[in-house]
């Protein structure tokens, strides 16, 4: 959350999204915090998809700090209509 599109790579590749980016370090002004994490810096994580997608129509859009990856996966069967001859 938080991250800037342009800060961001989202990729799929040999069944796995990944989503790879950075964030810049906050500085305060005018309140002395009381507790602080480590969120700057690099980041990376990838998730092993359980069917096969269609690299070319994989979408990834940011809206208020929340990105969202929608996939289409890969047909491997379809339904053949037999017609009459």
């Amino acid at each position: 959350a938080g991250v800037r599109a342009e800060r961001l790579e989202v990729f799929v590749h040999n069944g796995m999204l990944t989503i790879r980016g950075t964030r810049p370090e906050l500085t305060e002004t005018g309140s002395r915090p009381i507790v602080r994490e480590c969120h700057w810096g690099g980041f990376s994580r990838s998730v092993l998809l359980p069917t096969d997608v269609d690299p070319d129509r994989v979408a990834a859009t940011i809206v208020d700090g929340v990105l969202t990856v929608r996939m289409s996966k890969i047909e491997r069967s379809k339904k053949i209509e037999v017609k009459k001859a």
